[in-house]
């Protein structure tokens, strides 16, 4: 039995849903104001497995932890007729294809932040602002422990220290 892309595009998908269902009914405040069914579970039990749901993030973190292995993995086999400035670049790029997508959720709710936080709130003013500012746009401001926009992208860290950490062994290995 094999995992493929397929396999792990539906487990990302089954994931989401968890993740939505988790940040929307963890508790009553998070639906306060609207009315909902909750047939057939009823309120609390739809509670309890919202709650339980929130292992949506130990699969996102398995699900990149075994892709990039096997994608390194099958790098190792040919990695001997590679030159380590071509891995490098091919880590670079897998980096930015991380983090592309997160540009544009990051730059929406840099629009829209006037419905909540705004940036000198979080970030504060002068060079430290700017400082801040590129950690979070970089997915790296729970990696350097500085001010996030939003707190819930500490995973975009974990991933962007996962990366770091197959780069490493590439190097190493060299």
């Amino acid at each position: 039995m094999k995992f493929d892309k397929q396999d792990t595009n539906i487990a990302k998908t089954i994931a989401i849903i968890m993740m939505y269902i988790h940040h929307s009914f963890f508790g009553t405040e998070s639906y306060m104001g609207y009315t909902f069914s909750f047939a057939p579970f009823g309120e609390s039990r739809t509670i309890a497995i919202a709650q339980l749901f929130k292992v949506c993030v130990t699969v996102f973190v398995f699900l990149s932890a075994y892709g990039i292995t096997i994608s390194f993995m099958k790098r190792e086999e040919k990695e001997l007729q590679v030159p380590l400035k071509e891995l490098f670049v091919d880590d670079f790029c897998r980096w930015i294809k991380l983090i592309s997508g997160f540009f544009v959720i990051y730059i929406l709710a840099q629009i829209f932040s006037f419905l909540g936080r705004n940036n000198t709130e979080v970030y504060g003013t002068g060079i430290k602002r700017v400082v801040y500012t590129v950690l979070d746009v970089f997915g790296l401001a729970n990696i350097f422990n500085t001010p996030t926009f939003n707190p819930t992208w500490w995973y975009m860290g974990l991933a962007v220290l996962i990366l770091l950490i197959i780069l490493s062994l590439t190097v190493y290995k060299k």
